[in-house]
């Protein structure tokens, strides 16, 4: 639905808004998510193709050092220059009992944010048989392990603003919508950055994580909801309350409190969210700090079956900007999700299933 998260899902609530996990009752007494896997490629270049093409093209000017193949090496290099790529990947372990007089839950979190960068900086071919080539292959990124648990209240008051102890029923007998959620994961975060480069003649595409700084930190997650009956939802959602500062040595992340805030309005058989970043995301992977809008949409054609769409731009640049198509399968206790993701610069892909008890 477009990655919208701040006022609309319950059952993932724990990695996203925590205080969604008290915002209703549910049939079942809890849910595990597993697997819950997504990626997200951006390659506008062609870059594991051109460089596969410059791997060639330089075995072939080693065999044979001709004139021809050092033309031939110097052209490819040009293809080269400044390309960018990255990858965000993440995967989710969630176990979550829903309820609106103290929800809870506990996850494990893994998330892979990689850029890579063509730096060509000077070659020299009038002697195909002792080229010179000052060009490299530079990685970037940050893997992210979290361990966390999330706990969540349905606050009520009444009509008078004060704090009040009821029962769904006994609610919604006030006709009262004074209710506020409140939530909170406190998780343990376990980090790996890297900033190293290769020579590019021989660099991979996927980035040797041995070479990154290992650190740890506690950190904070927090959320509250504000419901108005069936309908309505509005979220407010704040990730890595800590400020963290990671230095590589041969460079600083700096990982900044994430708030974005939220709105569902819903029906029996629709639903309509739209999430809207207040702070901007960090500088990373070598891609511009982003802030993001995102809208999404859910059509239950059965009971069984839910279809998806959704779109996401960043404000920054409306240069990025992406559309999401999936579906919801419910059989029994499992629900599976899945979507695909097409931008202007990236594609993706998610799935996600979930077992009721």
């Amino acid at each position: 639905m477009g990655g919208v998260m701040a006022a609309s899902d319950t059952y993932s609530a724990t990695i996203n808004n925590p205080a969604m996990v008290a915002t209703e009752n549910y049939n079942q007494d809890a849910s595990l998510i597993v697997p819950s896997t997504g990626e997200l490629v951006g390659d506008p270049f062609g870059m594991e193709r051109r460089l596969d093409k410059l791997q060639q093209v330089a075995s072939d000017l080693n065999d044979v050092p001709s004139l021809e193949n050092a033309n031939r090496m110097a052209a490819t290099l040009e293809t080269l220059r400044d390309v960018s790529y990255y990858n965000y990947g993440y995967q989710h372990a969630v176990f979550v009992v829903p309820s609106t007089t103290l929800g809870g839950g506990a996850f494990i979190s893994r998330y892979e944010l990689i850029g890579q960068r063509v730096e060509v900086n000077d070659y020299d071919f009038s002697a195909p048989d002792n080229p010179l080539i000052d060009a490299y292959m530079r990685y970037n990124g940050l893997v992210i392990t979290e361990f966390g648990l999330t706990y969540a209240k349905k606050l009520r008051f009444d009509r008078e603003g004060k704090y009040v102890e009821m029962s769904d029923e006994q609610f919604v007998e006030q006709r009262s919508y004074n209710e506020f959620t409140v939530g909170f994961s406190p998780k343990l975060m376990l980090l790996r950055a890297y900033d190293y480069r290769e020579a590019l003649t021989s660099a991979a595409m996927a980035p040797d994580f041995s070479q990154g700084v290992a650190g740890s930190s506690f950190n904070l997650d927090a959320g509250i909801t504000r419901s108005m009956g069936y309908i309505w939802n509005f979220g407010l959602l704040v990730k890595n309350l800590v400020p963290l500062d990671f230095d590589t040595g041969e460079s600083q992340f700096k990982l900044r409190p994430w708030v974005r805030v939220g709105a569902r309005y819903r029906t029996l058989e629709t639903t309509v969210a739209m999430d809207l970043d207040i702070t901007r995301a960090m500088d990373l992977a070598y891609q511009n700090r982003s802030q993001r809008f995102a809208l999404g949409g859910e059509y239950r054609l059965y009971k069984w079956l839910a279809l998806r769409g959704g779109y996401n731009v960043d404000l920054e640049t409306f240069t990025s900007s992406r559309v999401s198509a999936g579906l919801g399968l419910a059989i029994w206790v499992f629900h599976l999700d899945a979507a695909y993701v097409s931008g202007s610069q990236e594609q993706g892909t998610y799935l996600q299933l979930r077992t009721d008890f």
